[in-house]
């Protein structure tokens, strides 16, 4: 593995000395440099993701209730239906069959 490919996923980082890439000791710094910026992706995703969730405008206690049970209620809804429409196709098939 050449410098160029070592180091072609990571176009951020400056490495001046390509002999200090290469063999047993280039590899622990190459490992070492993936770690710290994938730690470094994952801190900023934390951050970012953190700051996000300060803008979201989260619904108050009245309003969660009522959505719930709007959504329990619609469920219940096409739970009765999805069953009656089994029973008549049930029906339907045991009396061709």
């Amino acid at each position: 593995m050449t410098f160029d490919l070592a180091l072609a996923n990571y176009p951020n980082i400056v490495y001046n000395d390509p002999s200090k890439v290469s063999g047993r000791r280039g590899l622990l710094k190459r490992k070492k440099m993936a770690l710290a910026l994938s730690e470094n992706k994952v801190l900023t995703f934390l951050r970012e993701a953190r700051v996000e969730l300060k803008k979201v405008v989260w619904p108050s206690r009245k309003q969660l209730i009522q959505h719930t049970l709007v959504v329990i209620g619609v469920s219940l809804v096409v739970a009765v239906i999805l069953g009656a429409i089994d029973i008549l196709l049930s029906l339907g098939l045991k009396t061709i069959i």
